[in-house]
């Protein structure tokens, strides 16, 4: 379930065969409506990454790569510590 919309960023990179990608990235605080949790999986570029499940909000800060990515689980963090949106 979407409890809020954090927000979107343009990034910019260079893949690995030397192309500049241009990208919009969105950025969702989410919740789980069940307790089971499968195994992540992506397809086409999301393909290059590799997804996971993180216990927290707080653990999954800094095992991200990127300002932009750190800066949008601060918001996620700030806004889940709010208690209407942390009701859901």
């Amino acid at each position: 379930m979407v409890l809020l919309d954090l927000g979107a960023a343009e990034n910019r990179f260079r893949a690995r065969n030397g192309e500049q990608v241009t990208r919009d990235e969105h950025y969702y605080l989410m919740r789980l409506l069940i307790s089971e949790r499968g195994k992540p999986t992506a397809e086409g570029e999301e393909a290059l990454f590799q997804p996971l499940w993180v216990a927290d909000l707080e653990a999954a800060e800094p095992m991200l790569t990127f300002d932009s990515e750190r800066a949008f689980v601060a918001r996620a963090r700030a806004a889940y510590r709010r208690p209407s949106t942390a009701a859901g």
